[in-house]
């Protein structure tokens, strides 16, 4: 995954209607993200809820879990996005160019 920015954000696992994990985005690209969180999701897949810091503006994307690496109590989680809807794929673009321009 590359062309990520440095970034910090709370993220939360979606099962159903509700929260069951969460997390801190530490990266984050088109492709995927980078988070730290002492909840693994439990299967390769997950739905992935966060709120941008600059918009304000919700995204939700299906993540596959690529890697995890334990470091005692929190573990960071490499996760690539296997679906993104168009207009969130559109916030996101908006946001990463403005990060890296910075």
């Amino acid at each position: 995954m590359e062309n990520m920015v440095n970034i910090s954000f709370p993220v939360t696992e979606i099962r159903g209607e509700k929260a069951s994990g969460s997390g801190i985005a530490t990266r984050l690209g088109l492709d995927g993200m980078e988070l730290q969180s002492k909840d693994v999701p439990p299967g390769r897949f997950a739905w992935i809820g966060f709120t941008l810091p600059d918009t304000g503006r919700t995204v939700k994307v299906l993540g596959e879990i690529m890697g995890i690496r334990r470091d005692g109590t929190i573990d960071s989680i490499t996760v690539r996005f296997k679906h993104l809807f168009p207009n969130d794929r559109q916030i996101l673009s908006g946001l990463i160019s403005a990060r890296a321009a910075a």
